[in-house]
């Protein structure tokens, strides 16, 4: 499962995942991304897996995924992955991959709050983000 949500104060997209993380939920982080970049413009991100239990996608995607260029390409991008979990390990090959593209690939955090310090974020004030809005 995952939300969105925009800061337009800080020029931030915060994107949740938790529970589980499955394929329909990548495809719908494509389309929520891609509507984000259409209306807010690039944004720097945080995408948080905190909470995720179980990865239900294989390794492979996340390799693939790495080859791809970063829907908010140029911006900062900051993925809050806990120490030792399954997803730590996924986003560790994801950056692997996006490095070898080019020095785009997003910063590694294992709290929140290291994630808004690395983007000089303060008070974040978010706003929930559907693909129904306009």
């Amino acid at each position: 499962m995952l939300t969105f949500r925009v800061d337009r104060t800080n020029r931030l997209v915060s994107v949740r995942f938790w529970d589980s993380i499955t394929p329909d939920d990548l495809r719908m982080h494509d389309r929520l991304g891609a509507a984000v970049l259409e209306r807010e413009g690039l944004l720097k991100s945080i995408v948080d897996f905190s909470d995720v239990a179980q990865v239900l996608v294989p390794t492979g995607e996340f390799a693939l995924r790495g080859t791809r260029p970063p829907i908010m390409g140029g911006m900062p991008r900051i993925y809050v992955v806990p120490r030792g979990s399954e997803i730590f390990g996924l986003a560790r090959l994801y950056k692997a991959y996006q490095e070898q593209r080019d020095s785009d690939s997003p910063r590694l955090v294992h709290t929140l709050g290291e994630a808004y310090a690395a983007l000089g974020v303060v008070d974040p004030r978010f706003e929930a983000f559907t693909l129904q809005e306009r």
